[in-house]
């Protein structure tokens, strides 16, 4: 059993991280399996419960039969778009912890582009790391009860989520880091008939650095930084929850129709513009920022 399948799964357990004192083994006689997946461990009901919001999305039981595993173990992104073209609706691919796939352009930035357009999962292992562009499109077939979720992964180049008709499409702890000689966002989202969860991600760079253009976009615990422009642009109406926003070249958000804010934590970079694109009456009443 490896040192991190002794720990609790729960990131804010002082149990859980690798720099704390190692269990004894009576501690970890202790530790429990989640009912679901039989596999992640938890100290507590209590830590079970503050992490089932990221746990959920890399959890699934482990004799459902349609969540076919593909793992993915040293292999180009070549290899990985061929497990996702191969793999049927609903199905899992796993990537190995401390793997980098896929290599970078001449001009440093990413070679190749990893395509999904069917509904299925793409898992991680904090935080494998995919030096490609990410693309999310349509399957062309009925989607509206169907998701797509990728969790726990690095991309090395830009997200592009495409218009769709899937039920929910789901970003958790995916880090974006896009190149400084990219053109256009490091994310952007396109018309979606579902909702779009983006949950602790990081964002870096981008002319902006998410880009909306539909409703039901809920960021969620994300940081967003070093933008050309914005760190947000978006068109329409979006729900912002415990955010940070910083170090972009003009402002923090830019958004058209407006945004609904929750939770107690948006920390947003101040900037000329109001919600709804005209300059802001401290912009104007302070001579500007």
């Amino acid at each position: 059993m490896s040192k991190s399948e002794n720990r609790c799964n729960h990131r804010a357990c002082n149990k859980q991280t690798p720099y704390s004192p190692p269990l004894s083994s009576e501690d970890i006689s202790k530790l429990f399996k989640c009912g679901c997946c039989k596999t992640t461990k938890y100290c507590s009901k209590a830590c079970q419960k503050e992490d089932w919001l990221y746990h959920k999305h890399k959890c699934c039981p482990p004799d459902t039969l349609r969540f076919a595993q593909h793992v993915v173990d040293g292999y180009t992104i070549e290899d990985i778009q061929n497990s996702i073209d191969q793999a049927s609706p609903g199905d899992i691919i796993i990537l190995n912890n401390d793997e980098s796939y896929g290599v970078t352009s001449p001009e440093g930035g990413p070679a190749s582009t990893l395509v999904i357009n069917k509904p299925l999962k793409l898992w991680g292992k904090k935080f494998s790391e995919l030096n490609c562009n990410l693309e999310i499109k349509s399957s062309g077939q009925d989607e509206s009860n169907d998701s797509i979720v990728v969790v726990d992964i690095i991309i090395n180049g830009q997200i592009n989520i495409t218009s769709n008709n899937y039920k929910s499409i789901t970003l958790c702890e995916v880090n974006v880091n896009c190149p400084a000689n990219a053109n256009g966002d490091a994310v952007e989202i396109g018309e979606c008939k579902g909702k779009c969860l983006i949950l602790n991600c990081e964002v870096f760079g981008g002319s902006d650095g998410v880009f909306i253009a539909t409703d039901g976009v809920h960021l969620k615990l994300t940081e967003i930084n070093n933008a050309q422009s914005r760190g947000i642009f978006s068109r329409r109406d979006f729900l912002l929850e415990d955010c940070t926003i910083a170090g972009c070249g003009a402002y923090g958000i830019k958004g058209t129709a407006g945004w609904r804010e929750k939770g107690k934590n948006n920390d947003i970079q101040p900037g000329p513009w109001s919600s709804f694109g005209g300059a802001s009456a401290s912009y104007q009443s302070y001579g500007g920022w």
